[in-house]
């Protein structure tokens, strides 16, 4: 698309605005598409049970991680940010789940939370 210029030039525009005019009517027809509105997919719940091991005196603790994930792994990564999204979840620092990363840091915390649970029953 080309956007309309003083005396008549155009010039090429990235984005649909009001003053914008087609060149093709593939472009027309990109005009006049509307945005579908997807329903927001169901939340499911899960239980997982994690294995939690006491810490040795010193033991190095890990502050990054860095992981390539299989596609399973994907899958389930972004199942949960997408449901932590919708939820509107927050970090313990009263930060929004606002990543894949922040995802993680999420159900570390819940991993912590449960933990302590445990104990003080």
């Amino acid at each position: 698309m080309k956007k309309q210029r003083r005396g008549g030039a155009t010039e090429p525009r990235r984005g649909l605005a009001a003053d914008t005019v087609p060149d093709t009517a593939m472009e027309q027809a990109e005009l006049e598409e509307q945005p579908e509105t997807a329903a927001e997919p169901t939340v499911e719940i899960v239980q997982v049970s994690v294995p939690l091991a006491e810490l040795k005196p010193n033991e190095y603790l890990n502050t990054h991680v860095d992981a390539r994930l299989d596609p399973d792994q994907r899958v389930a990564l972004r199942r949960l940010y997408n449901a932590l999204w919708q939820q509107h979840a927050h970090l313990a620092s009263g930060r929004h789940v606002e990543s894949a990363a922040d995802a993680v840091r999420w159900l570390l915390e819940a991993v912590v939370e449960a933990a302590v649970e445990s104990a003080e029953s």
